[in-house]
């Protein structure tokens, strides 16, 4: 036991590490940007989704929405289990959660473990409007839902980081500046870094 929280403080640290790095290096980042406003050609760029602090507040779960069509719910569990790359042997027959056999049931862990593998992010939790954020935990019997939820610590560098990078793109937005290539590789990272955190928490 002792072990076990000993290597979640490391992960901790790892995380909180890497995090205040890309902090940094976005914000010293910005005076460069904003002098060669005038000679920079505005890119698209991949932003993290505004707001994205879900996770931030206490447990959360992605389920399916009450009421959506069983078109759009089977369209979008198709996505989730395909490329989604979401693992979809529990619902399937003789999985802990194939029962009760229903296209929501199902839609809704699949869902969730997509949910959970994306760091927890709001826009993970939307498959075209079917898809809805509960605090209630949806497990049952054998059939466990990922939860999520990261050490408080970790939680405030990545509310700090992620306001930063928001207001750089809210800049880019209103013509303040343009975005250069390498704030879109900023994009990939911070992404994969959410990714971490989202698989890090299994550990916990």
């Amino acid at each position: 036991m002792r072990g076990r929280v000993h290597f979640t403080k490391i992960k901790d640290i790892w995380m909180i590490q890497s995090l205040l790095v890309m902090n940094y290096f976005v914000s010293t980042m910005v005076a460069g940007v904003q002098e060669k406003a005038e000679s920079t050609i505005p890119i698209a760029t991949l932003s993290p989704p505004e707001g994205n602090t879900t996770f931030l507040g206490g447990t959360t779960w992605c389920v399916a929405r009450p009421g959506a069509s069983q078109v759009d719910l089977q369209i979008a569990l198709d996505w989730a289990c395909g490329l989604g790359m979401t693992n979809c042997n529990p619902i399937k027959p003789k999985g802990d959660c194939f029962e009760p056999n229903t296209l929501l049931s199902h839609a809704s862990y699949a869902f969730n473990s997509y949910y959970q593998q994306n760091g927890n992010s709001d826009i993970a939790c939307n498959f075209g409007g079917t898809a809805t954020l509960t605090k209630h935990n949806p497990s049952y019997g054998k059939c466990n839902y990922a939860a999520s939820g990261v050490s408080e610590v970790v939680s405030q560098v990545l509310n700090w980081t992620l306001a930063s990078h928001n207001s750089l793109n809210k800049e880019a937005e209103h013509g303040k500046h343009s975005q250069p290539p390498i704030l879109d590789l900023f994009d990939l990272k911070f992404r994969k870094c959410l990714r971490i955190i989202g698989e890090s928490k299994r550990i916990v």
